[in-house]
């Protein structure tokens, strides 16, 4: 492993951030994969649904639990020393920080499947359609989200809870 793996790996609240990101991730997946391949037993060789499928885990779920995992590592971490309602306010900040980055993520995918099909003379021809169409992505995704990120944020909390002497390290929130 790289030097710098090794020290991202090493730094207090890193790996109980990324369990709790790759748990969304992972549920996100499940809801997405079971009704695709139960749907694909019934067409047996269509890949329709399959490439739809790889479309929204790199262009929906995976940058929200990005977005979910910096939130908990950098911007709030949970400790055992935090009340319920810090908790739940970190939570919901690390659910606005997936939504934020899908938001990002979905208009620049846009933006240059544009340029791709258009060429660069029509960039801006429809680019607040593209960005109004990735913050309703954005909000949806923060609403039916939430729920996941709250449970897995609070599993987290008691968690550390049960572990005083191995507290998660401050984070951007905590210096203000």
């Amino acid at each position: 492993m790289s030097n710098v793996a090794q020290r991202v790996l090493r730094q207090r609240g890193f790996v109980p951030a990324l369990i709790t990101a790759l748990g969304v991730l992972v549920v996100r997946l499940l809801q997405d994969a079971v009704p695709t391949v139960v749907g694909q037993l019934a067409y047996v060789g269509s890949v329709d649904q399959l490439s739809f499928l790889v479309g929204q885990v790199l262009g929906y779920d995976l940058p929200y639990a990005v977005g979910v995992l910096f939130a908990l590592w950098v911007i709030a971490p949970i400790g055992g020393a935090l009340n319920l309602a810090h908790v739940i306010a970190r939570g919901l900040l690390a659910s606005a920080t997936g939504a934020v980055l899908l938001l990002v993520v979905q208009f620049v995918y846009s933006l240059v499947a544009q340029v791709v099909a258009l060429g660069l003379n029509l960039v801006g021809f429809g680019a607040l359609d593209q960005l109004l169409q990735a913050f309703v992505s954005a909000v949806g995704a923060f609403f039916s989200l939430t729920p996941l990120v709250l449970l897995a944020v609070l599993m987290l909390w008691l968690w550390h809870s049960r572990r005083p002497d191995r507290d998660a390290a401050p984070g951007l929130i905590d210096e203000v």
